[in-house]
């Protein structure tokens, strides 16, 4: 699974401020993101966005989320969303992210 081999990265292990995102090709709930979630926050967490598809090339009328930003708990989303236009088969994610020392 390529998730636990993100998460053995040592470079990972020693940071207390990582950020991690991109394509994970699987949806919220997957035994994937809640590995991710194991030791990360999902920066969508808790905004209207969440369950917004990221991956707009499928003909159901219900799109996937399949993109994901994930951060370190000591880290605080100021601003997330799924960026609702793009040239690609995605929308893309972004967010604004503060560590924030002491937690």
């Amino acid at each position: 699974m390529a998730v636990e081999e993100i998460l053995l990265l040592p470079a990972l292990r020693r940071s207390e401020e990582t950020i991690i995102g991109g394509d994970f090709n699987t949806v919220p709930f997957s035994t994937a993101i809640r590995g991710m979630g194991r030791r990360y926050d999902d920066a969508l967490w808790l905004t209207t966005d969440y369950f917004t598809g990221t991956y707009i090339m499928v003909k159901f009328p219900v799109k996937p989320r399949i993109d994901y930003i994930f951060h370190s708990v000591g880290m605080k989303v100021r601003e997330a969303s799924v960026i609702r236009q793009g040239a690609g088969d995605h929308y893309p994610v972004w967010a604004v992210v503060q560590w924030t020392e002491g937690t």
